[in-house]
């Protein structure tokens, strides 16, 4: 660190989005505030494989090597997986995931949610409880017919610039031929789990 012996009033570990925006959201709610945030990764402003999508891929194929912005956890045997050891990678670089997988934005479905607070026994962590504090910190910049996204937050969601014909292609030619599977307009509605569409970013 660049300041030994100096004092903070809140250490963020780890600086992946969700910490870096409840620093920021602390830090411009008080800003007498003495905000740290500790990452163990490297930074990842004006890195071509972090800033280019299109070399994201370079981080996966070479988790801990280029760059070492993964964290491999490896895990025990299981015999779910037929005694096999589970490598599960995690992003160890500033921006977090975001940085190494395409940017993709995506949130978990309510359900999700309802299971942290009924089946596992914690008050406070439904949907109904987190939904608001999803929408915090959107802004959604998306056409969408549902009201559970944000438009004030420091999160900007929005489509690729540029639009792939193929991509186009493709969802013109599920929605004829795959009746079972519908085309979504937003990915990210808290209840449709299952479709096709385009990924925001």
């Amino acid at each position: 660190m660049d300041h030994p012996g100096e004092t903070y009033d809140i250490i963020f570990v780890g600086g992946g989005a969700a910490g870096c925006v409840a620093a920021g959201q602390l830090a411009a709610a008080n800003p007498g505030l003495n905000v740290l945030i500790l990452e163990a990764g490297l930074h990842s402003l004006n890195v071509d494989t972090h800033v280019q999508p299109a070399r994201y891929i370079a981080n996966l194929l070479n988790a801990n090597k280029l760059r070492k912005t993964f964290t491999l956890h490896i895990a025990q045997p299981s015999e779910a997986v037929a005694n096999r050891q589970v490598t599960v990678p995690a992003a160890r670089v500033l921006g977090g995931g975001s940085s190494v997988n395409f940017m993709v934005y995506t949130r978990a479905s309510a359900s999700d949610y309802d299971n942290w607070e009924e089946v596992h026994e914690n008050p406070g962590w439904g949907s109904k409880d987190l939904i608001p504090l999803l929408k915090q910190i959107e802004t959604y910049t998306l056409p969408t017919s549902n009201s559970t996204h944000g438009t004030e937050g420091p999160i900007r969601i929005s489509y690729p610039d540029e639009d792939l014909n193929v991509a186009r292609q493709f969802l013109e030619v599920v929605a004829k031929y795959d009746k079972d599977t519908p085309v979504m307009e937003d990915w990210n509605d808290f209840k449709t789990g299952d479709g096709y569409g385009i990924w925001p970013k």
